[in-house]
């Protein structure tokens, strides 16, 4: 995201306008999101499917820093000594010997990680523990 020239990410203004655009039932849901209101590009992270979900269920998910991808990262104008901003996931307790697919999406007003678009705000990796 934040090599894309020029773009400026709107952030959600308030927890509960992030949580209706992510579809966030409960609150349980919140152990996956890293976001600060307003200040923030969102991030989460989360099992790929079902069973990724089950296996990652019961440790969580630490961000660093808890807050998402500061706003103050953008926009990428090429200019000199240019940091890219990241975010670091420490997943804290998850099956063994059992390869997890993860999903991680970017939250903002103007970042479209639907799946159906560019998917500019989703990266996908996987975890394995020996």
């Amino acid at each position: 995201m934040n090599k894309i020239f020029a773009f400026v990410p709107e952030p959600y203004e308030t927890l509960d306008e992030l949580k209706t655009d992510m579809g966030m039932k409960t609150d349980e849901d919140l152990r996956f999101l890293a976001f600060s209101p307003n200040v923030s590009v969102g991030v989460s992270c989360e099992g790929q499917n079902a069973a990724d979900r089950e296996n990652l269920a019961d440790g969580g998910i630490e961000f660093h820093p808890p807050q998402g991808i500061p706003t103050i990262s953008f926009p990428y104008l090429n200019q000199e000594g240019y940091r890219s901003p990241f975010v670091m996931v420490k997943f804290k307790d998850f099956s063994r010997r059992v390869v997890i697919q993860i999903e991680c999406k970017l939250y903002a007003k103007n970042i479209d990680n639907s799946g159906t678009a560019r998917r500019h705000g989703i990266m996908r990796f996987e975890l394995l523990k020996d």
